[in-house]
């Protein structure tokens, strides 16, 4: 478990138990898209590996992160989706989530991060830009889902690649 002492935060493994906070939180942030209960309840107890919750001292849930490995390419994490409550956000949370997540990856022989991230959100790439130069990693971006294949007005979402990280013996 890692905690934050400036904000009194606490990251770690998300239970079942978190589900449904996570969906609440996630219906809260209006950016994201929205996902059943169910399938909340499901990253929590079978991707629990890289889904990590940010909570106070009190058990309030401050933010999550949920990954995955891609299944036909086990040297890469697919960060999924990030969120911080309003209350929360500009102290850091999601890198610091990331953050733990990327180690974590790294100790698992996991070389390469993706995620996709739509062109308008300026605030995501930048924190993974950050977590690239973090790791010593390369980045970059391709075309992925074009708006077409969505059925409302969602913008493109476009694939950042970072990679190779660097392991802590590397210069």
């Amino acid at each position: 478990m890692n905690k934050d002492n400036s904000v009194n935060i606490n990251i770690a493994p998300a239970t079942f138990k978190d589900g449904p906070a996570i969906h609440q939180l996630v219906c809260l942030c209006g950016s994201l898209d929205q996902n059943s209960r169910y399938l909340y309840l499901l990253l929590c107890s079978h991707f629990n590996d890289y889904t990590l919750t940010a909570k106070t001292d009190d058990g309030v849930l401050a933010g999550f992160v949920s990954a995955y490995v891609i299944p036909n390419a086990s040297d890469t994490l697919f960060i999924w989706q990030v969120a911080v409550s309003s209350e929360y956000r500009n102290h850091g949370i999601a890198s610091r989530m990331i953050t733990c997540l990327v180690e974590k990856a790294r100790k698992n022989g996991i070389c390469y991060i993706h995620a996709t991230v739509t062109p308008s959100n300026i605030t995501s790439f930048n924190m993974l830009k950050k977590v690239a130069g973090c790791f010593g990693a390369g980045i970059e971006t391709d075309s992925y889902f074009p708006e077409e294949l969505f059925s409302d007005n969602h913008e493109e979402e476009r694939l950042v690649k970072i990679g190779p990280l660097k392991t802590e013996g590397d210069n």
